[in-house]
C-alpha cells in the first residue's frame, strides 16, 4: 500500500492542468503564464530537436494553449502584451515560429513588439 501511495505522489500534475480560479486578476494571470512557460521549457527544448515523444510534444501543446486562454483574459494591453512575449519565446524555442508570428502580431506594445524582435532575430526573417 505505502508503494503505491509512493508512485501517486510522484504524479502531479503539470502546472498548465491545475484548474485556474476564476476570476484571475491580471497579475496573477501573468505570474501564472510565466510559471507555464518556464515549466514547458524543457518540453519545448524537446521538441524543437523533434526527439520527443508523443508525449512531450502533447505537454508543450497543452501549455501553450493555456497560456494562452489566460492571456485572452488579461485586460491590462501591456501586462497581456508582456504574456504574450512570454508565450511567444516558448514557442520559438519549440521552432513553432508559425504560432509564434500569429502571436506576435497580437502585441500592440512598440517596445515589447521590438524586444520580442530582437529576443527572437527568427521571427524577423519570418516578417
Amino acid at each position: 500500500m505505502t508503494k503505491m501511495r509512493w508512485f501517486r505522489a510522484g504524479n502531479n500534475p503539470d502546472i498548465w492542468d491545475e484548474n485556474v480560479p476564476e476570476p484571475i486578476n491580471d497579475l496573477e494571470a501573468a505570474r501564472r503564464i510565466r510559471k507555464i512557460c518556464a515549466a514547458a521549457a524543457d518540453f519545448a527544448q524537446i521538441v524543437s530537436r523533434d526527439a520527443g515523444k508523443s508525449a512531450d510534444r502533447e505537454r508543450y501543446e497543452r501549455a501553450v494553449k493555456t497560456a494562452m486562454q489566460i492571456a485572452l483574459k488579461i485586460s491590462d494591453d501591456l501586462l497581456r502584451d508582456a504574456a504574450l512575449r512570454e508565450i511567444i519565446n516558448l514557442c520559438v524555442n519549440a521552432n513553432n515560429l508559425r504560432r509564434a508570428e500569429v502571436l506576435f502580431r497580437g502585441i500592440q506594445s512598440a517596445s515589447i513588439r521590438e524586444a520580442v524582435l530582437i529576443d527572437n532575430p527568427s521571427l524577423q526573417r519570418q516578417r
